[in-house]
């Protein structure tokens, strides 16, 4: 069962029993106030009525125009022309009749029957019980000199007539509501399930390897909100997507390239056009660059997974520094650039695996090296930030395009001006950020094209627990 079907199935059964609720309460409801109506007109057309009565006893001190009287109130009046006949499609409620009089009593303050419109009660009988209720007094000097009873068209009858068409017209209507809203809820149904199943499509091609095109938003509710949500899951998809394949394809060139260097000294010394001791350099360098490849690529891949394990600790940040600068003054003197340290020795200490984090700035110095030409300057340096140290390499290199640094951590991502000679594989900045994010810690790059390159990287601070304090002196 689809989505919309369900949804409409829910919508239609709350209707129905809703509407099953308000029939059945109009079918047992006890319509005590209408049962009451016929005792209540009864009772209000009678003391209408007295006044002419006790009139006519005072007049003659008796009841001698008593059935005249009962004849003349009883007589039956024409309808009015501006109401209604009738009440209710099947007209089963004669409104003339319900309110029209059709029976007058006259009793005696005893209680004995004086005249009767309908003749069925002889003189001088006693009232019966049924009609008692309905009696009210007739008063002369303040004296009861007789009971007066008026019966109308608004009888049990009438009442049973009123509720059974009331009752029709609750039915008649909950039909209608029922239909109204059915069509109401299937138009609803529909609209709610309709980005379900333009999701369901897209899920689906995706699945099977489609690049699907975002789904318009028309809505601003949840379904919108999931929609958006979709379509930014889509284009990261379809980014990470596009960064394996070109992952793959980077890859394949990278290994390419010593392979093909391999087969071509290989080829040269099978045919006896170079010497062994001249090839062997050469494919040895090849190896490592292979080796390094591969190292960096499982570091990569342990660092995603989160299986890369780091052993924290406090880290004398200055003393760090200093120490890292030394690994490179060599290469830096062999290249003609001059390697400086910015760093004060009361620099606080960082939390860092120190192993994973001269890796960081190994990479970042290997980069600066390569790309800054003889008799420039490179600088190592750390400050104290709010809350973290951050550490510097600033190069005096060609730099890097505004628009280019976005990409510059991105795997295997060369600048325009990078040749492979100079920039290695391409995953050296993609470790060092990877590496950087395991610490929880930021790195970020700005440059101007002529003018250098600065890549930064931010890390936390050493708890209070574990600041390296100095020794304390022995007690003489």
């Amino acid at each position: 069962m689809s989505l919309q079907t369900r949804l409409f199935a829910s919508f239609l059964l709350l209707i129905l029993l809703t509407l099953s609720g308000v029939v059945g309460y109009a079918w047992v409801a006890p319509f005590q106030e209408l049962e009451d109506m016929p005792h209540y007109f009864s009772q209000q057309y009678a003391w209408r009525f007295t006044p002419f009565w006790a009139e006519s006893y005072a007049e003659h001190g008796d009841w001698r125009e008593a059935a005249e009287l009962t004849a003349q109130t009883s007589q039956r009046l024409p309808p009015a022309a501006n109401l209604p006949a009738t009440l209710g499609p099947a007209k089963i409620v004669d409104l003339h009749h319900a309110f029209t009089i059709r029976r007058v009593v006259l009793a005696t303050a005893a209680g004995q029957i004086v005249a009767d419109s309908t003749a069925e009660l002889a003189p001088s009988a006693p009232l019966p019980a049924e009609l008692r209720p309905h009696a009210v007094p007739i008063l002369h000097q303040g004296q009861t000199v007789g009971q007066l009873v008026v019966l109308s068209g608004f009888d049990e009858a009438f009442v049973a007539a009123l509720v059974g068409a009331f009752r029709r017209i609750v039915l008649a209507v909950g039909v209608w509501a029922t239909a109204v809203a059915a069509l109401v809820s299937w138009g609803l149904a529909r609209r709610l399930a309709q980005p379900v199943a333009q999701l369901q499509t897209a899920v689906h091609a995706i699945a099977h390897g489609a690049n699907h095109t975002p789904l318009p938003i028309t809505r601003r509710d949840e379904i919108g909100q999931l929609t958006a949500s979709f379509n930014e899951m889509s284009a990261a998809l379809t980014h990470q997507k596009e960064l394996r394949q070109q992952m793959v394809a980077d890859i394949a060139h990278e290994l390419r390239t010593p392979l093909s260097i391999w087969q071509l000294e290989l080829e040269a010394l099978e045919d006896g056009l170079q010497a062994a001791e001249t090839a062997v350099p050469t494919l040895k360098q090849e190896l490592a660059n292979l080796e390094r490849l591969i190292n960096d690529l499982r570091l990569l891949s342990l660092a995603d997974a989160h299986e890369l394990q780091l052993t924290l600790g406090g880290l004398e940040t200055a003393d760090f520094l200093h120490q890292t600068a030394q690994a490179w003054r060599r290469p830096a003197t062999a290249k003609g650039v001059a390697l400086q340290v910015v760093a004060t020795a009361d620099l606080p200490p960082l939390w860092a695996d120190e192993g994973r984090l001269y890796q960081v700035l190994h990479n970042l110095l290997a980069n600066a090296l390569a790309h800054t030409a003889a008799g420039g300057r490179i600088e190592l340096g750390g400050r104290a930030a709010e809350g973290e140290v951050v550490l510097w390499v600033a190069d005096t290199g060609v730099g890097i395009a505004a628009e280019e640094l976005p990409y510059l951590f991105d795997r295997f991502y060369r600048a325009a001006h990078t040749q492979r000679e100079t920039g290695g594989s391409g995953l050296g900045l993609a470790i060092a950020k990877r590496l950087v994010g395991l610490h929880h810690g930021r790195i970020w790059a700005t440059s101007a094209v002529g003018r250098g390159t600065t890549l930064w990287v931010a890390m936390p601070l050493a708890p209070m627990r574990y600041a390296i304090l100095p020794q304390s002196q022995p007690e003489n």
